[in-house]
């Protein structure tokens, strides 16, 4: 009692330093964004020049700017976008600056990666990044004051090709939060000026250059500044006659300013702070001498001076420590026990709880960044099913409920289209009740837990995305639960290999060897994982609990589901019958939108124990 008493208080004191002393100085700080390299769409003239002035300049009068995004494909805007707002803090100040084409979709406004296709509006939908991700993600984190500036034509960037994809610019933004100012080099409708003529040899747009010369006025606050900016814009505008006025939406409290009063530019000077918040941080995370005191050091300070020594402790910690049981786990519950809890209800397999590390290492092939930072989780015991819920277990429910799931994804050998003769009990290919159950979106799958938990008596949902992985990994830390190779990947896993080649011609890195279904196959077809599990990777994609968030960043250090991010996407794991091996991984982790069916994702059951 003693000794839990002590590491509880170890661990408060530890996210005390930790939450107070990172911020307790002001920050000024900076996100620069500019696409102009476009491959569907048309390219522009002044992005990316516009982007690097506005970095020059906001430098100049004190802020920490990121490296500046420049050309980037909708991974790298998705993942400087999440990264941004974990900088900030409380007190600070912070400015986004983004330079590029955008377009209004149904309402929603959406910035445009250069990777973007204009096939149809849904592939905007899916591959475009929500100007309200960008205004939230930072409004969440209350900084002191923020200003995000879109440096966008508010006209259809779409129109004129074709395609019917969008129907005009952006609209306004929605009502800036308290503390934030929303700045738009354009009204809506209209298109953003180059340049003022054909003598005009700025490398700059007119809005940015305009910006750029206003943030060195000294002594005026910002609201002032883009009043001003709007009329200097305007008036340019107008004298080659044509229309752009800049839109303002200000909910900002208090005066900000670029350059105080006196030509003053604030510098924290905060370099003692952070070493005592170093050193206070490393001697919490001593007191309590447990892997995840020592990880949360290194997440808070990546560069401190005890970041080696963090590192070795963590390691002798994870060598020396067996999986701890969790202790809600039931007597007559042993792991690896199966059971039903009704007829007809999925085969569940009991899971002893224990730690694991979460997401893949740096030096894992086919890695990407949104499988981190890697970092220890604990795992309470619960129940799973042994495989994917199967047709003829979802035909139960659908006859039961009188729900119907009309309409389906699919792959077109271009694009993902919907298809509305498909559903779960037509996919587009052949199955039988004893195949996993596709063409269920996050809707249905909400509906059958609960009509299960009803039918069973007991609490049914699905996994977190952390008790997914653990799950599947089954206790390893190789790349799949069989190892790190691919040689073996048809004793275990349904993956597209050499029956999909000759199927649909793939020129995909498939697996080498060939299991004969170029679909799905029956569930609990290969081989179990060292947990009794069958199917965790490949056959078809399961959808996970949490909300889709671009990296392990703050995310929950227990396995309860991160319900904060996007919550319109949710976290789908484990790969599928179309999938190359560098998806068909046990880190490996994507999305779908909650709303969007598709023939090869389905789902499993989990059971919260009492």
């Amino acid at each position: 009692m003693r000794l839990t008493v002590r590491l509880l208080f170890a661990l408060l004191t530890l996210s005390v330093a930790l939450i107070a002393t990172p911020h307790a100085f002001a920050e000024r700080r900076a996100l620069v964004i500019g696409n102009d390299a476009y491959v569907s769409v048309d390219p522009l003239r002044n992005a990316v020049a516009d982007a690097k002035a506005m970095a020059r300049a906001l430098e100049k009068v004190g802020f920490k700017v990121a490296p500046p995004v420049l050309n980037a494909d909708r991974e790298r805007m998705l993942d400087a976008i999440s990264r941004f707002p974990e900088t900030l803090g409380g007190s600070d100040e912070a400015v986004v600056f983004y330079a590029g084409h955008a377009v209004e979709i149904k309402g929603v406004n959406y910035l445009l990666p250069v990777d973007i296709r204009g096939d149809n509006e849904r592939n905007v939908q899916f591959n475009a990044v929500p100007l309200n991700y960008l205004l939230s993600s930072v409004a969440d984190q209350r900084p002191k004051f923020s200003l995000m500036v879109i440096d966008a034509c508010r006209d259809n960037p779409f129109k004129g090709n074709g395609r019917n994809v969008g129907t005009r610019g952006l609209v306004p933004a929605a009502a800036a939060a308290q503390g934030q100012m929303v700045m738009y080099s354009a009204s809506e409708g209209q298109k953003a000026l180059d340049r003022l003529g054909p003598d005009d040899k700025s490398p700059n747009g007119v809005f940015t250059r305009v910006f750029v010369k206003a943030i060195e006025e000294e002594g005026v606050h910002a609201g002032e500044l883009m009043e001003r900016v709007k009329e200097e814009v305007h008036r340019l505008a107008q004298s080659v006659q044509h229309e752009q006025l800049p839109a303002f939406y200000n909910a900002a409290v208090g005066r900000f300013y670029f350059k105080g009063p006196g030509g003053g530019v604030r510098k924290a000077d905060d370099s003692a702070a952070r070493g005592d918040a170093d050193a206070a941080a490393f001697d919490a995370a001593k007191s309590a001498d447990v892997p995840e005191a020592y990880q949360a050091y290194l997440d808070a300070f990546p560069k401190g001076r005890f970041v080696a020594a963090a590192r070795i402790r963590i390691a002798a910690l994870r060598k020396g420590a067996a999986p701890v049981a969790s202790p809600s786990v039931p007597e007559e519950a042993k792991p690896g026990r199966e059971f039903e809890d009704c007829g007809g209800c999925p085969k569940m397999v009991m899971i002893q709880g224990g730690n694991f590390d979460m997401g893949s290492p740096a030096d894992e092939p086919d890695r990407q960044e949104r499988e981190g930072p890697q970092r220890t989780v604990q795992i309470a015991a619960f129940a799973m099913g042994k495989t994917e819920v199967t047709r003829g277990e979802y035909r139960r429910f659908a006859r039961d409920t009188g729900r119907s799931a009309n309409g389906c994804y699919e792959y077109d050998g271009k694009d993902w289209k919907l298809n509305r003769a498909l559903g779960w009990e037509n996919p587009g290919y052949e199955q039988f009740d004893d195949h996993p159950v596709v063409c269920v979106d996050w809707d249905d799958v909400q509906a059958y837990v609960q009509w299960l938990s009803k039918r069973s008596g007991q609490t049914y949902r699905l996994a977190s995305e952390a008790e997914w992985e653990y799950a599947a990994r089954a206790g390893k830390s190789t790349v799949r639960h069989w190892g790190d190779g691919e040689n073996e990947g048809c004793r275990f896993a349904n993956g597209a290999d050499q029956s999909a080649r000759r199927k649909f011609n793939w020129g995909l890195p498939l697996f080498a060897c060939d299991d004969g279904f170029a679909h799905t196959a029956p569930a609990g077809s290969y081989r179990a994982n060292d947990f009794g599990l069958h199917d965790m990777l490949g056959n078809v994609w399961e959808w996970t609990e949490d909300c889709w968030n671009e990296t392990y960043r703050s995310a929950p250090s227990g396995g309860s589901p991160w319900t904060d991010g996007d919550c319109s996407r949710r976290v789908v794991r484990g790969g599928s019958w179309v999938n190359d091996p560098a998806y068909v991984r046990s880190a490996n982790r994507d999305w779908n939108r909650t709303l969007i069916r598709n023939k090869h994702l389905g789902f499993r059951v989990v059971r919260t124990m009492p």
